[in-house]
């Protein structure tokens, strides 16, 4: 993805509640890892945000969305956890709903207390109609 034509909104950011999903943040190491390795990751592994206004706990919540390549080759598509509660509160008030929401991966490592340690930057694509 080239993200040159798209603003930045949030950089290195949090992603909160992977605990709840912690099979798939593994699974999404594990093959950034191997993905790594082989100098791969921008073609291995992927980040997709979604809006969830439906979300009981919070109406501007944002979905953390991985897309992967798993070591045995298979694509694998997982929610992984949420944007903060502070940050997607930012990125709805400072986007519309039309507006295109983009996530780049940065980085991922083993957490002692929560499991992992995700983080990723926010980018927005306007719609100016």
């Amino acid at each position: 993805m080239d993200y040159l034509d798209l603003d930045l909104l949030i950089e290195d950011t949090l992603v909160v509640g992977v605990q709840h999903h912690i099979e798939n943040c593994r699974d999404f190491y594990e093959a950034a890892m191997e993905a790594a390795s082989f100098d791969l990751l921008e073609e291995h592994i992927g980040i997709r945000l979604q809006r969830d206004p439906g979300n009981a706990f919070d109406s501007y919540a944002i979905k953390v969305l991985g897309k992967w390549i798993q070591p045995d080759g298979r694509k694998k598509s997982a929610l992984l956890g949420y944007l903060s509660k502070g940050m997607a509160w930012k990125v709805g008030q400072e986007t519309d709903e039309e507006d295109r929401l983009y996530g780049e991966f940065c980085s991922i490592e083993p957490h002692p207390d929560y499991g992992y340690d995700l983080r990723i930057n926010v980018y927005v694509k306007y719609d100016f109609q």
